[in-house]
């Protein structure tokens, strides 16, 4: 274990991320409803402090025989199954929610419908009413697909750059589970002041503890799922992919599915919730779910990745 490089670029990445992340909390600038673009960047830019700590820890250890992994151009088929699988994995997330009762889907976007002025609603013709929820459902949920794997990818390539560029490869000659399990909860607890200001953004702590526990178990079976890309390509643009598309997906703002189950709440139903924590560990389990064939061949030493 390459324990001296490890410690550089934890030591960076944590303090120099819960630096800004704070500070820009204590700012207002990170805005949790209604982001302007402003906020979208800073907030982009701080997903990249990764991506500079593994500049710092190779600058200060450097480390020529150990290379970064591919980064582009992606392999299509395998992009191609990831953009379909990720927002499938939502789906069935809400369904099964759906089908034990926590949350019912509101198929006449009854909160979204009621959130458009008047004046853009007499724009619409008579005829057109009754299928734009229909229409609106399509839309966003391509839509954050599609900025899922462009804009929202480029971003998250800051953060895969660090965790699965630059730790991985360190760690990966270890005990497989115990790795995805330690980089996941570092990886948890590096975004955690994102998830704990909410309450105090709010100033209501109800729910506080299921949330965390949900955040931190998602990012352990999400973690994991990412390494195993990376270990099973050798590729960490596919990584970053996914994760923008999980992000797309997700974040309030960008995902259509808190329109379509606006009543969802930890544990129970949501993007973090105990189903989606089983069906992400599912696919770490199973990688064919998440990249199809590319996922029986060996796996890739994510420092031997072809460049």
């Amino acid at each position: 274990m390459d324990k001296k490089r490890i410690f550089v670029y934890l030591a960076f990445t944590f303090v120099v991320g819960y630096a800004a992340q704070f500070g820009l909390l204590f700012g207002g600038l990170i805005a949790y409803q209604r982001p302007t673009v402003f906020h979208t960047l800073l907030l982009a830019a701080v997903m990249w402090i990764p991506a500079l700590g593994a500049l710092t820890a190779s600058l200060l250890c450097p480390d020529p025989g150990r290379p970064m992994p591919k980064i582009w151009p992606l392999p299509a088929g395998t992009a191609l199954w990831l953009i379909a699988a990720v927002p499938l994995l939502f789906a069935v997330n809400y369904a099964m929610s759906s089908l034990f009762g926590f949350v019912g889907p509101q198929w006449g976007l009854s909160t979204l419908m009621g959130q458009l002025s008047p004046s853009s609603l007499e724009q619409i013709p008579p005829n057109v009413m009754p299928v734009l929820p229909g229409l609106l459902t399509v839309f966003g949920i391509a839509l954050s697909i599609v900025l899922g794997a462009t804009v929202v990818a480029a971003a998250a390539l800051g953060c895969e750059l660090g965790w699965r560029g630059y730790l991985l490869p360190r760690l990966a000659g270890g005990n497989r589970v115990a790795v995805h399990a330690v980089m996941g909860l570092l990886w948890g607890l590096w975004l955690l002041p994102l998830v704990l200001w909410w309450f105090r953004f709010r100033n209501d702590y109800e729910g506080l503890v299921p949330t965390v526990l949900c955040s931190l178990a998602m990012a352990v079976v999400l973690g994991a799922a990412l390494n195993e890309i990376v270990l099973r390509t050798g590729h960490i643009g596919l990584a970053a992919l996914a994760l923008g598309l999980f992000v797309s997906q997700e974040r309030l703002g960008l995902s259509f599915w808190p329109y379509l189950f606006p009543s969802a709440e930890l544990p129970w139903a949501g993007a973090f919730s105990v189903f989606a924590v089983a069906l992400w560990l599912f696919a770490a389990t199973f990688p064919f779910v998440l990249i199809g064939k590319a996922a029986w061949g060996p796996a890739v030493p994510p420092a031997a990745g072809k460049n």
